[in-house]
C-alpha cells in the first residue's frame, strides 16, 4: 500500500464542446466585427465562409487550441491500509 497510486479516470477536456460551440456561432457575431461579415479584401463573406471564419480562425484565438489534458489519481488508501496493520481481510 505505501507509495501507491491509482488511476480513476483520464481525458481531455474538449471546451469547444461547451464553450464556442459550432452552434453559437450567430451568438458571437457582434463580438467578432467586422471581420466576421468582410475577407481582408473587403468582399462580403459567404454563409459558408462565416463558418469556416468562426471555426478555425476566430474562436482559436480566444482560447488556446492547447486543450487540456486532465488526470485524477486515488491517493487515499487509509482504510485498506488500516485494515492490513489490523490483519482484517477485505
Amino acid at each position: 500500500m505505501k507509495n501507491h497510486l491509482e488511476l480513476s479516470g483520464a481525458g481531455v477536456f474538449d471546451y469547444y464542446e461547451h464553450v464556442y460551440r459550432s452552434d453559437d456561432r450567430e451568438l458571437y457575431a457582434e463580438g467578432m466585427g467586422d471581420a466576421y461579415l468582410h475577407k481582408d479584401d473587403g468582399t462580403e463573406r459567404t454563409e459558408q465562409g462565416r463558418t469556416v471564419y468562426y471555426g478555425t480562425y476566430w474562436r482559436t484565438f480566444q482560447m488556446s487550441d492547447h486543450l487540456p489534458m486532465w488526470i485524477r489519481l486515488r491517493t487515499d488508501f487509509g482504510d485498506e491500509y488500516l485494515k492490513q496493520k489490523a490483519g482484517i481481510e477485505s
